[in-house]
């Protein structure tokens, strides 16, 4: 028999590490401007313009989703971000 004080929560997100940690921990890091961002699914995905690439072998554009399990950046049209992603 167990007897839970608590709630329990299905999802925890921590805060994102320290550049130094993440990009050692990320498959692919470039610095880029989103082109476009959708909503319109249950997931948010954005398409960016790669300016520089410093970690990874990427196209001059790509495709980030995110499933809204953990907060994500709060991206902007025409705006340039530094990403850390995986495949």
């Amino acid at each position: 028999m167990f007897i839970f004080s608590e709630s329990a929560q299905a999802c925890s997100c921590a805060p994102p590490p320290p550049p130094c940690q993440a990009i050692g921990q990320s498959a692919l890091v470039f610095l880029g401007t989103v082109l476009e961002l959708n909503s319109e699914r249950p997931f948010k995905n954005a398409r960016m313009r790669v300016d520089r690439s410093f970690k990874g072998v990427l196209p001059s554009e790509v495709e980030l989703f995110d499933d809204g399990m953990c907060d994500g950046p709060n991206l902007q049209s025409g705006r340039q971000y530094l990403m850390y992603t995986f495949r």
